[in-house]
Order: structure tokens, then sequence, then C-alpha cells
């Protein structure tokens, strides 16, 4: 046997010595193989399935950890670790205090519902009767005093219709006053446009037009004077019949009081005479008219100095009684608006006059004109502001008078449901009476039955919640690890880590644990929840599933060599398995269904790169690939093979560099450097079935 081993080895160095002589002999070389189309196979779709493999011995895992559902305080903790337990055993409880409030209240539901039901069937008192009597009593009574009740809403809502409807009445005669002040000041705009119009044309040679519209401002003064002791003797302030000071003003200031009724009376005290010199007034002559301008000017002057100490005492007053602060607010805009018709009169004074003085320059005509008109302008721009605010005051109380109308109609109506509904309410307890003398009815006994039915299935549910905040044995077995006591907040592995969790382990029958080592280039590639295959020695005709349930990080060495533990837990209710038996493990690390799969011998690696050879057009190319996950015999290929492509499978493998050439007789067992681990079965520790790279290319001319 040595001298077999010995001649094989000689033939590869001689070989392999042929080879580097080759190579020597050439600065380069080219590489060809003598291939057939019966050389090929074609790329095929399939699946692909990455897996490690390992050894290990099966150990009971019997073992299942309960925690609260609800945490909270711990109240009672019932186990320590070696206790036997039976199925349904209360192992621990945390505070449950709001669901057992919600269980005496069901519990409660359920008795009056009981209660209910019982009463249906005891002997009905005097002393129910009577209240039921009173009851019916008391609505009757209600459904007797409702027509009056309906009647008072009515005569109020009619009495406060009506005052609306007097305040809608008042403001719409202030409207149409204010409508027809607007139309008299348009009208007045109309004439003004037109006489200045007049005037500026005949400036410096009509002045019987000025003299006339002299006569027309001292008549419409001696109106606007009028108006203003008018509306100031009927006003609040009461200056009609005696020249006394208002008992407002003297209430309130006095000297301002004092000073503002002697102006006021010293003003009216003008208009007779000014009245009479008007009517007498020559209005045909300059002379006549500016002898005039001087009684125009000192009336205004008086109404002007009236004005203003009214506007100070009324400044000065406060609201109370009659003189409240709209009517105060509306003194002070009649004098405000009086004085500045005195203003204007004084400054037509001054305008007439000089008109008068330079009756021949007409730029002087042309801007007391256009001053005119402006100031008419002004005024109806102000009376159509009143006008406005008017008119919108109006729009309110309308809304308002519609409001009421629809508030009462809702309270009248509510009122009209109330005791419809007193009504109905009421001859159900006539009913109901005439019923509790005869005694339950069938559908009465049933009704009670469903209201006891219902709150014991309500109970059911809280008593369910219960177990929420209990740890109850799912099954009989022993307490393995108890993780808490009393007084402690409790937790579960979704607020916290698995070791520091509230919990009670608790053995499961039937339940094993599998622990396998696995090289540390392979253990990245385990996750928690890869199904895996477990094969026992024993049992060699069955197979069991399993799965990754953790992968220890602590790292076991041996011989230099370092590892890690990855646990596979299955279960087996049939077959009765014994601790320490040896089973071979394949986890499934990745798979990919249809894939483009070749053989891996067909898989060549040159200067990094991985190739195959395509036989086309009969001959074969070579084709860059990307290789993907290895499984043994095939590899998947990302690009560069197609399905149905015929790929070239030789025995041999060259690699081609420029300046050398080499060859190797293992090529085509090697599997390319770059792909994915695929199946391993070895001991432990475990390994993937890696290969060493080369490529499969035919051997050198000559050989």
């Amino acid at each position: 046997m040595k001298k077999q081993t010995l001649a094989i080895l000689a033939s590869v160095i001689v070989l392999a010595g042929a080879g580097y002589s080759y190579s020597k002999s050439k600065t380069a070389s080219t590489a060809s193989v003598r291939v057939t189309e019966k050389d090929t196979v074609a790329a095929f779709s399939g699946t692909v399935r990455s897996t490690i493999q390992g050894v290990g011995t099966a150990t009971a895992s019997s073992t299942q950890s309960l925690q609260f559902n609800s945490n909270g305080k711990i109240v009672a903790w019932n186990v320590s670790a070696g206790d036997r337990v039976k199925k349904g055993q209360i192992l621990a409880e945390v505070d449950s205090r709001d669901v057992d409030n919600d269980i005496r209240n069901q519990t409660l539901s359920l008795k009056n519902a009981q209660l209910s039901y019982d009463k249906l069937f005891t002997s009905v008192k005097d002393y129910q009767i009577a209240q039921m009597e009173a009851n019916i009593a008391s609505s009757e009574r209600t459904v007797a005093s409702a027509p009056k009740e309906i009647e008072n809403l009515e005569m109020e809502r009619d009495a406060k219709l009506n005052d609306q409807r007097s305040a809608i009445a008042a403001t719409e005669r202030s409207v149409a006053i204010a409508k027809e002040k607007l139309a008299t000041l348009e009208s007045d705009i109309s004439y003004t446009v037109a006489s200045s119009e007049n005037t500026v044309n005949k400036s410096g040679t009509d002045l019987a037009y000025i003299l006339s519209t002299a006569s027309v401002n001292a008549g419409n003064q001696l109106s606007d004077s009028r108006a203003f002791v008018q509306d100031l003797e009927t006003s609040a302030l009461n200056y009609a019949n005696d020249n006394a000071v208002p008992s407002e003003f003297a209430a309130k200031d006095g000297a301002k009081g004092i000073r503002a009724t002697n102006a006021f009376v010293a003003f009216r005290g003008l208009l007779p005479a000014y009245a009479s010199d008007l009517s007498s007034a020559d209005f045909t002559s300059t002379g006549g008219v500016l002898a005039f301008l001087a009684k125009r000017e000192s009336l205004a002057n008086s109404g002007l100095a009236a004005a203003d100490a009214l506007s100070q005492a009324l400044d000065a007053s406060l609201a109370a009684g009659t003189m409240s602060q709209s009517v105060i607010d509306s003194l002070l805009s009649t004098v405000s608006s009086a004085r500045s018709k005195f203003a204007s009169a004084i400054g037509d004074v001054a305008s007439v006059r000089k008109q008068i003085a330079s009756i021949d320059d007409p730029s002087l005509v042309r801007q007391s004109a256009d001053n005119s008109v402006a100031n008419k302008r002004s005024s109806m721009l102000d009376q159509k502001s009143s006008l406005a605010s008017l008119e919108a005051t109006l729009a309110s109380q309308k809304f308002a008078l519609t409001k009421l109308e629809s508030d009462y109609a809702i309270k009248i109506q509510q009122k009209v449901d109330s005791v419809a509904n007193t009504e109905a309410s009421l001859r159900t307890s006539r009913l109901n009476l005439a019923d509790l003398k005869d005694g339950p009815t069938d559908e009465e006994i049933a009704s009670a039955k469903n209201q006891i039915e219902q709150a014991a299935v309500s109970l059911a549910k809280v008593k369910k919640k219960k177990e929420d905040y209990q740890i109850i044995a799912s099954f009989d077995g022993i307490v393995t690890a108890s993780n808490g006591k009393v007084g402690e907040i409790s937790t579960n592995s979704n607020s916290s880590s698995t070791a520091s969790a509230t919990s009670v382990t608790v053995e499961i029958p039937g339940l094993y644990e599998i622990s396998v080592l696995v090289d540390q280039l392979d253990v990245v590639k385990i996750k928690a929840g890869q199904a895996s295959t477990i094969k026992f020695d024993s049992y060699s005709e069955r197979s069991f599933t399993g799965t990754v349930s953790e992968v220890d990080p602590t790292p076991v060495t041996s011989q230099g060599v370092v590892s890690y533990k990855a646990k596979i837990l299955f279960q087996s209710d049939e077959l009765r398995l014994y601790n320490s038996m040896t089973a071979t493990v394949t986890i499934v690390t990745e798979e990919r269904s249809g894939v483009v799969l070749v053989p891996t011998s067909a898989i060549s690696q040159t200067d990094g790169k991985k190739t195959v050879r395509v036989w086309t057009n009969g001959r074969s190319k070579t084709v860059e690939v990307k290789a993907g996950l290895t499984e043994g015999a095939n590899t998947e290929i990302l690009s560069g093979v197609n399905v149905g492509d015929k790929v070239v499978t030789t025995a041999f493998a060259i690699t081609t560099k420029t300046g050398s050439s080499g060859f190797s007789l293992f090529g085509a067992g090697r599997r390319s450097s770059g792909a994915s681990s695929g199946s391993s079965s070895s001991s432990p520790p475990s390994s993937s079935s890696a290969r060493p790279s080369g490529s499969d290319s035919g051997p050198p001319p000559g050989m």
C-alpha cells in the first residue's frame, strides 16, 4: 500500500515538473481543450440551499417559561425551584384590584339579575303599588299643568317679539329720515355744483348771484340754528321752558353745566333779532350783504361758543338715569354736527367777504366754488356712513327677531314633546301597574332569564381577564426556575431582557435540545428561527424537524480552533429519546428557489474572476459569471448564464496569466472561493465544504 502511494506521489511530482519546464520555455502560452457538445450540460432552474452540518447530543429540554400578561406589583409568589405543580395551579399573582373590582361589580350584576328574576315570583307588596300610583299621579299633574306652562311661554314670546318689532320700527323711521337727509344733501350738491359753475362763469360780472347765495346761506344758517335749539330743547337736557341748568349737569359738573347753559341761552337769545334782521336785510347790494354778514358771523360765533361749552359739559358727565351713555353720545353727536355748521358759517362769511372784495379775481372765485362743493360732498359722505350704520343696525334687529321666533318655537315644541313623552310614560306606568297586580308575563320571565345569562357571560369574561394578572401552570410539571418575589414590579420579555423577566420555568415533557459546535466562519450565518433536520443513529429511518433557538456568543476553544454553540429545539411525542443520544443536525441558513443552477465543476476562476465555458455555434466560449449559493455539486449563477445555456464540464482546469502557464489534475473538484458555503458534514467543530480555487480548462498542448 505504501508503494502504491509513493508511486502516485512520484507521478504527481513528474507531471508538476513537466508543467514547470513547459512554463519556463514560453514567455506566453495559449491554453486549449478539446471538448465536444457531449461534454456539456444545460443550465437549469431549481432550488439551492446553503446548509451547515454538525453533530451533537440530545438532552431533555422540557421547560416552559411562564410570565404575566399584565405587569404590576407582585402580591403572591407561591412556588420555588423544585416544586411540583398541577395544571391550573396559580403560581404567582400581581396586584389586580381593578379587575377584582370588575369581578365584584359583575358578580353584583348577576345577583341583581337573579333578584329581579326572583321578584317576578314574589308577592307584590302594597308599598310597591302605592309608589307606582304616586308616580302616576305626579305624571298626571305634569300633563295637567302643561297647557298653562305653554301659554306662559307664548305670552313671554309675544311680549319680547313686540318689543323687538318696536325697536325695528324705530330704526326704520331713523333710516327713512336719514335717506331724506341724504336726498336733500344730494340735491344741495347738485344745486351747489350748478351754482358754483354759474358763479365761476359769471365771476367778475354777476355779483347778483353772490348776493343771492348769501341770502340762501343766511336762511340756511337760521334753519340750522333753530334745529340746533329745538334738538337741545327736546333732548334729555330739557332746555325747552326755562333757562335753569339741567339737573344732570348740576349733579355731575356744576361749573361746566352753568357755562354751557349760559352760552346756549345767549345763543338762543340772538335768534329772534337775527330772524328779524334777515327778513329786512338788503341782499341786492354789496353794502347790504356785508352789513348782514356781521350778524351772521356774530350768531355763528355765539353758536360755536355754545357748542364748545356743551361738549365740555357732556364730556364731564357720567352715565346715569335718563342721561345714559347712549344719550350722552347722541347729544355729543348733535352738538358736534351743529358746531361743524357754525364753523362752516363762519368760514362762509369770510368766503363771501373775500368774494365781494375780490370779485374780479377768477382764481379766487374758482377756489371758493370748489371748496363749497367739497364741503357739500363731505357732508353727503358722512350722511351715507350714518345711513349705512342705521341699515346695519336694522338688519341686526331683524335677525334678532327671527332668532327670537325660532328660539321660542323650539322651546314650545320641546315642552310639547316633553308632555307627549310624559303622557306615553304615563300610559306605560298604568299598564305596568296593571301588570304588577296581575303578576309576571311569559315575556317578562324570558327577559329576566336573558339578563341573568348576560350577567353570567360578563362575569366569565372578567374572570378570564383575571388570568392576565396570574401565572397559571398549563400542565403538570416541576418548577426549574423561579424569577420573582412578593413586592417586586413584574416585567416580561416584551419590556426587558429574557434573563431579567419575571417568570416561572416549568419542565415540559417531550421537548429536546441539541447543542452543535459551529465554526466561527459559519456561526455568523446562523440565526434563531432557522429550520434544521435532525437524524439519530439510533433511529436511522426517522428524521426530526427542529428550529434554532439561540446561538451562544461564548466561544469554545479546542486545539486552537474557536467554535460557538448553536442550540436546536425539537419535539418527539412518538419515540423515546434518551439524554446524550448522538444526532446529525443540518441547519438551512439560506434557501433560494427558481434560480439558475450549473454544475459546480463548470466554474473556473482566472485572475480573481469566475468564468464558465458556454457551448455556442459548435464551439465553447468563455463567459464571466457572478456566482451565488453553492450546494455541493451545483452552484447558483446570478448573472452571465441563463436557463438552457449549455456549459462545459471538464475534469481539468488551467490558470493562465501573461508570461506563465500551469494546470492542475484536481481542478474539477474545486469550488470558486467567492461562492457561499454549501452543505457541510463533520464532527465538531463543523465547517463548510470550501474548496480551493481553480479553473476548468484542459491541459496544455502536448499533454
